[in-house]
């Protein structure tokens, strides 16, 4: 580990998308949610309905000012669309509901006047910017726009072509951007495990050549790289913790 982040001082938009998603899926097998564990999703994204227009760090956690960066921007609608399915069988205040509808609808009217590039024919990483976001390979499972649409697949086209890393992988976001010198590390587990270009009959065969490949990548610790100093020597990472719990100990 040579560098470590900001994020403890950071605020990321994003992370209220991914925690209130995970409860819709609970909800989507079945479940009901625990009172505690649906006013805990209710308070997320009635904060989400009032900070989202704020810029913040973004997924990942880049050095130097907040910007309103579009992937941030498509988590925090996530969050409230996911939110105002849980309330169709979840308790909720009509004025919670109604709040969260307009901020939701806001946001996704902001993205794509704002957050796409014309010219590029691509969704770009923040608004009035037309460098990429490797982070925007979501766009079609977060449903703001239609998978198949011209906006969605000339995105994925774009980052393919300017964020490639060679074979599967990709690089997060363009160089200069977080502030270290040397060179990149392109991402292991995210976000080149997102790119799906098209449902193709050798699928199989993209998944295990992705896997291949980032088995060899230089990662020494419990951390994802973030840049390479020198060829499978020292890395820059973003800290994971692994768990002091032994998985044979874990709870069911």
């Amino acid at each position: 580990m040579r560098f470590g982040n900001g994020a403890a001082d950071q605020h990321q938009l994003d992370g209220y998308g991914w925690v209130i998603d995970a409860a819709w899926v609970l909800v989507q097998a079945g479940r009901r949610l625990y009172g505690e564990t649906w006013r805990t999703m209710r308070a997320f994204a009635d904060l989400v309905a009032q900070r989202w227009s704020e810029p913040d760090a973004g997924i990942w956690e880049i050095r130097g000012g907040p910007a309103q960066l579009v992937h941030s921007k498509l988590m925090a609608w996530l969050a409230l669309d996911r939110a105002l399915q849980i309330a169709d069988t979840h308790r909720v205040r009509p004025a919670q509901r109604t709040r969260w509808t307009v901020a939701r609808d806001a946001i996704a009217a902001e993205v794509r006047e704002r957050g796409f590039d014309p010219a590029k024919a691509s969704y770009t990483r923040d608004y009035g910017s037309t460098e990429l976001d490797a982070a925007l390979l979501l766009l079609p499972v977060i449903g703001l726009d239609d998978p198949d649409s011209p906006r969605v697949h000339g995105t994925i086209a774009a980052i393919r072509d300017e964020l490639s890393a060679g074979g599967p992988l990709l690089f997060r976001y363009p160089p200069g951007r977080d502030g270290l010198p040397g060179p990149r590390a392109p991402s292991c587990r995210a976000p080149s495990g997102w790119y799906r270009p098209s449902p193709a009959p050798d699928g199989w065969t993209r998944r295990w050549r992705c896997s291949r490949s980032c088995s060899t990548a230089p990662a020494h610790s419990a951390s994802t790289p973030r840049r390479w100093t020198r060829p499978r020597a020292c890395t820059s990472a973003t800290t994971r913790r692994p768990s002091p719990t032994p998985p044979s100990s874990r709870p069911p």
